[in-house]
């Protein structure tokens, strides 16, 4: 299982968006439900999240966690999860969001997480 993410810049002040998608690049397919959690940094509020096949929700203004409940076979890949959040810190601060997908079953967990960095760009 592993997962990919996409950045926009973001701004301060201002909207911005990731992109999570889930592909399985095991030789099998899951035999359980995909989980994916991105529980987001300080200066980032959630806005709102949406994935086709996916149910999705935010405990939190910074905990979301998306659920996809049928298998995956190999090499097939998910659609991908849109979540929107408002860029709260200051222009220039450095943010690191995280996303983890999980199924059970997964013996290889050294490619379920990936990271993102990025400097906050200022309003034009």
């Amino acid at each position: 299982m592993i997962r990919t993410f996409r950045l926009q810049y973001l701004t301060a002040g201002r909207p911005g968006w990731y992109f999570i998608s889930v592909k399985n690049v095991g030789a099998v397919s899951t035999e359980q439900r995909i989980i994916v959690t991105d529980n987001l940094p300080p200066g980032l509020s959630f806005i709102s999240v949406h994935g086709a096949g996916w149910d999705c929700t935010a405990t939190v203004a910074t905990h979301v966690t998306c659920t996809h409940d049928a298998p995956l076979a190999p090499s097939d890949s998910l659609s991908t999860i849109g979540i929107e959040v408002q860029v709260d810190g200051p222009a220039g601060a450095r943010i690191t969001n995280t996303a983890v997908v999980s199924t059970p079953g997964d013996w290889n967990s050294s490619n379920d997480r990936m990271s993102d960095t990025t400097n906050l760009k200022a309003p034009c």
